[in-house]
């Protein structure tokens, strides 16, 4: 899995640059870790992690970003956000935040990234998940 390395643990996977898991209302959750610096190796991990806790079927994603000041490269900022393989099973994002700067980087992402995908901004993981769940419904109903 490239130079970053894995440990894999029933339906979460550490990464060294976050743990990534399948939670119980099958949302995808990315914790960062503080200072993380996600490059387009840890990008093309992810699809690797994305794909085996998704179980084939899309899923929302919740990324936590809160106190992590983690640093995503363009590169892999446009990966995520734009190529096909990333996004197949992915339906949208919510990204938490509690922080001035931590909402414009992200605000900047879906400017200038301009994601494929829906993607909102949130400082309470509660909106956050109602967003996702609602979300994942409609993406349901029309399948």
């Amino acid at each position: 899995m490239g130079t970053n390395e894995l440990r894999s643990s029933m339906e979460t996977i550490e990464h060294s640059t976050a743990i990534i898991s399948l939670r119980d209302d099958g949302i995808i959750r990315f914790q960062f870790h503080k200072n993380a610096v996600v490059d387009i190796n840890a990008a093309f991990d992810y699809v690797k992690i994305i794909r085996e806790l998704s179980h084939g079927i899309p899923r929302a994603f919740l990324l936590d970003t809160r106190d992590t000041f983690s640093n995503h490269t363009s590169e892999a900022r446009q990966y995520m956000g734009r190529n096909a393989e990333a996004l197949e099973f992915r339906i949208a994002d919510a990204i938490l935040v509690n922080s001035l700067p931590l909402r414009i980087v992200g605000n900047f992402y879906m400017k200038f990234d301009t994601p494929l995908h829906p993607v909102q901004i949130f400082k309470q993981e509660a909106d956050a998940i109602t967003w996702l769940e609602s979300v994942q419904l409609d993406v349901r109903k029309f399948k």
